[in-house]
Formats: structure tokens, C-alpha cells, sequence
């Protein structure tokens, strides 16, 4: 979502944001949101209730009436909360930081 504003962005925390996509998508066959637009009702219910929230209200897709929150383990609904997080500061790292580090030291 950073990606729309017209300041720099941290193109590491977007691609863990990507990522956190992509998983979600292996996981419950579905894309989160259509869009990271605030038109996007499902990405403006995730920026303003969190994904957890989401979770909760959100069916699973060809299911049985089950929503995403009651399919999903807890780690895995953990860990797209992090990779999937939209205020970039909140937002799980990829370890970009060790590979600063390690060019350092050689």
C-alpha cells in the first residue's frame, strides 16, 4: 500500500507484505483484497480492524460456511498478521538487515 503514496518506501517491507499475499493465497486458495486501495472494501476493513478482524468476518471461499479465522492455526494466522501488517513499521522484516551485516563484515 505504501507503493501508492508518493514518498519513499521501504521496497524490503513491501515484498514481505507480497509475500504475506502470496501465503495467504496458498493457504485459503483466495486473495485477500482486490486491491491495496482504500476503495478496496476488504483491504479498508483489514486497515481499520486489522487482519485478525478479518479473519473473523471473512467465509472461507467454497467452504462450509466457516470463516478464514476457524481453518487457519494460529501460527499461521500470526505470521500473515505480521508479514501482512499495513503500517510498515508494524510490518514482519525479511532478515534484510543480517545481509547489511554480513556485507559489512567482508
Amino acid at each position: 500500500p505504501e507503493m501508492h503514496e508518493l514518498s519513499e518506501y521501504d521496497a524490503f517491507l513491501a515484498d514481505a507484505l507480497a509475500l504475506g499475499v502470496v501465503v495467504f493465497a496458498a493457504a485459503f486458495r483466495d486473495y485477500p483484497w482486490s486491491c491495496t486501495w482504500t476503495m478496496c472494501r476488504s483491504f479498508r476493513y483489514v486497515n481499520d480492524h486489522g487482519l485478525a478482524a478479518f479473519l473473523n468476518q471473512r467465509i472461507v471461499r467454497n467452504g462450509s460456511g466457516e470463516t478464514l479465522s476457524e481453518v487457519c492455526s494460529t501460527p499461521l494466522a500470526e505470521l500473515l498478521d505480521g508479514l501482512m501488517a499495513i503500517d510498515p513499521h508494524r510490518r514482519l522484516g525479511l532478515g534484510e538487515l543480517a545481509f547489511q551485516q554480513q556485507s559489512r563484515s567482508q
